[in-house]
């Protein structure tokens, strides 16, 4: 790994005198945080998990199109659910809906020979235990494709909770969110309207987000289980300014540090000292894993400097060391070098 000169702090007469102290810190560098511009993305379906029970009759006339035609009779009852898929491994609809930003699916429907569905017709969204289901299919008349856009939030969504003993509406929301990051299916329920034979084509299953749904990348994770977003750019100023274990690096410094490399490199780098009668403290920020040699040297001439303390931290955080030499008037030069 390349070793990396991460500041140079002076101590000179001349500045002895300043207003700003005898040390001097040079050497810094400053990013400045901006997330990626919000894209839209459809996952489609080119396929489904089929499951006809009672008197249906399906066909797939086309990749992602299912025909579906109930026969005729009462003592002929029937529904079909279907599940959307993909063949492309790429393609997924389980998963976290919150970190890929699905705001709305959308399900086609056609009936071949009713102007209606039947009421129980509805999208449901699958969570452990949790079913939530959505009435917010129709069709505008028969032999008329109508696309129905159902929306992720739930209140807009219609979503309802199944079987629905829980009413309070603030439980409610936290629930809906909780299973937004772990969707184990979305399905299509479609029942027989009547009693009379009809046909529905279901030609069109597409989810809208800002990405596609797939494993987090590490910093995604990290910032999701922190902040509960996935960019640092969403992150609020007041849980940016966090230093929950109080060791002087913010939350988000800490979880950028470990796991955005282009941070890593460019981060806020900045050794303080503090001093007292003992001696002069420095203390930097480190990150878990690496390893931090402070030398430290008599004049600017010194090309080689002594080692004065090393330190390679287990977890992220400001590291520091008190030079005792560095007592009274004598004037030295140090760099923290990271490995």
């Amino acid at each position: 790994m390349a070793t990396t000169s991460r500041g140079v702090i002076m101590k000179t007469a001349a500045q002895a005198a300043s207003k700003m102290g005898r040390w001097m810190v040079v050497g810094l560098a400053v990013i400045v945080l901006t997330g990626p511009a919000a894209q839209a993305v459809t996952i489609q379906a080119d396929a489904w998990i089929l499951l006809p029970q009672g008197a249906v009759t399906v066909t797939e006339p086309a990749p992602g199109t299912v025909r579906a035609a109930f026969a005729n009779g009462f003592s002929q009852p029937g529904s079909l659910t279907l599940q959307p898929s993909s063949a492309d491994p790429g393609k997924l609809f389980s998963g976290d809906y919150a970190a890929a930003k699905i705001n709305s699916l959308l399900v086609t429907l056609n009936s071949q020979t009713k102007p209606q569905l039947a009421g129980g017709t509805h999208v449901k969204l699958i969570s452990g235990n949790d079913v939530w289901v959505s009435y917010q299919l129709s069709v505008t008349g028969a032999g008329q494709a109508t696309p129905n856009r159902v929306s992720m939030e739930r209140v807009a969504g219609g979503w309802i909770l199944w079987p629905g003993d829980i009413t309070d509406e603030n439980e409610l929301n936290a629930r809906w969110a909780a299973d937004l990051r772990e969707v184990d299916a979305v399905k299509v329920f479609l029942p027989k309207n009547g009693d009379e034979g009809q046909q529905y084509v279901i030609s069109d299953f597409a989810l809208d987000g800002e990405r596609a749904i797939s494993a987090l990348t590490p910093l995604e994770a990290a910032l999701l289980e922190r902040f509960g977003v996935t960019s640092a750019s969403e992150v609020s100023a007041a849980d940016a300014a966090v230093d929950s274990d109080g060791d002087g690096m913010t939350d988000l410094e800490e979880i950028l540090a470990e796991n955005d490399a282009a941070y890593f490199e460019n981060k806020l780098f900045k050794a303080e000292l503090t001093e007292d009668g003992t001696g002069v403290t420095i203390s930097w920020k480190a990150v878990a894993g690496h390893k931090y040699t402070l030398l430290r040297y008599d004049s600017m001439a010194d090309q080689t400097g002594d080692e004065i303390f090393s330190v390679t931290p287990a977890e992220t955080g400001v590291r520091s060391y008190t030079d005792t030499e560095a007592a009274g008037e004598v004037q030295f030069f140090y760099r923290v070098v990271q490995d």
